[in-house]
């Protein structure tokens, strides 16, 4: 998508920092006469001293024949001298960043927009298209509900109401966002027009940065991954190359083929081309334990409960090299989902990383959603479906709750309700309510005194009670 035409273009300038310039408009012209102005530079560094004496002709009288020697020589002392000076000149910052193609904080801020979106709202789907149809959703809600009506959505394809929910995803993650849209509201027609349309293409941006650096990251991390499960058979595998994994190799293959088949038997067909796995095929690394124990009765156990797919959602989202806890140094700088304000697993997220595994163990150089030999949009889409369908929510919300565990341990909003244990100011609030109890057992019927309670007294306190 090209930007749009109101949107300033960054520039490739010449650096600045070459020479000290004593001319402030030196570098304002068009850059096609820099070697000129470098040239006078240079040039007016190196002027002839005043203090030089002037030759007397009875001086140039004796030169005579020598005269072209002496020149040459005097040319040669005066290159040397040109070149002294001008390194004297040099600026210190030479060749440092100088932040001429740095993009203004407004529209970078939307290409971060963008990496957020990609990673936790939609990583394939056009930004613009899924804002697009969330307003119009939203603005027909609205007016439904501003007439006491309920708003028919029987006229939206299955897939204009995923791009609803998606943009609704996106305004709980980016709350700028939200700001931002609601802000446009007051201006006019063409400006709202024109101020999406630069939203949509730097989101887009953002969303492919996002996706690329995502891909190189995890290529390399996965196979110090399954190195570190398995270093004997794995040794071969190179984190440079990417034409010996996939199916050319015995584990990476094993990986990738469908749980509910023999991998011999895979391994055959896939060989004589008569049989490729899709995304419907539910993969080896999607499983616990790698599909050793796969239930053919029941594909739901254990799915996305797989080892690879914690230690990979660690590479991305909180570090790259988080996953290994062996030796290796506590991260202190802002993860990426707490950027995006991602405080528990979600199905989306957990989407995104099962793409990013499949095409890190592929062979494939690049990640193509979609022309490829397999299809990782269509792996992503059906893993959020998997977590949306009704028909599913309790194994998803046993997967997420599991996902939680594994991610977030210590925090509040991962365990499960049995599990929750009064701390803080529940604890206080426990113990104002025990000695309001203690005051009453030990206050006589109409004495209002307040005498503390009998030594010795036991005291029983019921915890329901306590909470209510």
């Amino acid at each position: 998508m090209p930007p749009p035409s109101n949107v300033p273009k960054t520039l490739n300038l010449p650096n600045p920092g070459r020479l000290k310039i004593s001319t402030p408009c030196a570098y304002q012209s068009d850059s096609g006469n820099h070697l000129k102005r470098k040239h006078s530079l240079q040039t007016k560094v190196t002027e002839q001293p005043e203090d030089q004496e002037e030759d007397t002709p009875d001086e140039e009288d004796e030169e005579g024949a020598g005269f072209e020697a002496k020149a040459d020589g005097q040319d040669e002392e005066e290159q040397d001298e040109e070149e002294e000076e001008t390194k004297v000149k040099l600026n210190p910052n030479y060749r440092q960043h100088t932040n001429l193609n740095r993009l203004p904080a407004h529209i970078q801020k939307q290409i971060d927009w963008g990496r957020i979106f990609g990673r936790l709202v939609d990583t394939y789907q056009d930004p613009g298209t899924i804002i697009d149809v969330g307003l119009g959703l939203e603005n027909l809600l609205l007016i439904a509900k501003q007439k006491g009506e309920v708003a028919d959505l029987s006229k939206f394809t299955k897939e204009e109401l995923r791009q609803y929910a998606s943009y609704s995803l996106a305004l709980r993650h980016i709350p700028a966002l939200d700001t931002y849209i609601t802000s446009l509201t007051n201006k006019d027609e063409e400006d709202i027009v024109d101020a999406l349309d630069q939203l949509a293409h730097y989101m887009q941006k953002g969303q492919s940065g996002a996706r690329t650096d995502d891909t190189n990251a995890l290529k390399t991390q996965i196979i110090y991954m399954i190195q570190h499960y398995d270093k004997v058979r794995t040794q071969d595998l190179d984190v440079r190359i990417n034409k010996t994994r996939g199916f050319h190799h015995p584990v990476t293959g094993f990986l990738l083929s469908p749980a509910d088949r023999d991998y011999d038997e895979v391994k055959v067909v896939i060989d004589d081309k008569t049989f490729i796995p899709g995304p419907e095929d539910w993969a080896r690394f999607l499983y616990k334990d790698f599909g050793e124990h796969y239930n053919l009765e029941d594909p739901i156990e254990g799915l996305f409960q797989s080892k690879l797919l914690v230690d990979a959602f660690k590479c991305i989202y909180i570090g790259a090299s988080s996953w290994d806890t062996e030796g290796k140094k506590k991260n202190r700088c802002k993860s990426k989902g707490t950027t995006a304000n991602l405080h528990a697993v979600t199905g989306h997220s957990l989407a995104y990383i099962v793409a990013h595994v499949y095409q890190a163990l592929d062979s494939a150089e690049s990640h193509c959603k979609e022309g490829g030999a397999f299809d990782l949009a269509a792996l992503y889409f059906q893993v959020v479906d998997f977590f949306e369908d009704e028909d599913f929510t309790p194994f998803a919300d046993d997967v997420l709750k599991w996902w939680n565990k594994q991610i977030y341990p210590r925090k509040s909003s991962a365990r499960s309700k049995q599990d929750v244990v009064p701390k803080g100011v529940s604890k206080l609030k426990l113990s104002i309510e025990a000695r309001k109890k203690r005051r009453l057992q030990s206050t006589p019927l109409g004495n209002s005194t307040n005498s503390g309670p009998a030594v010795g007294q036991p005291i029983e306190v019921n915890p329901k009670t306590a909470q209510t």
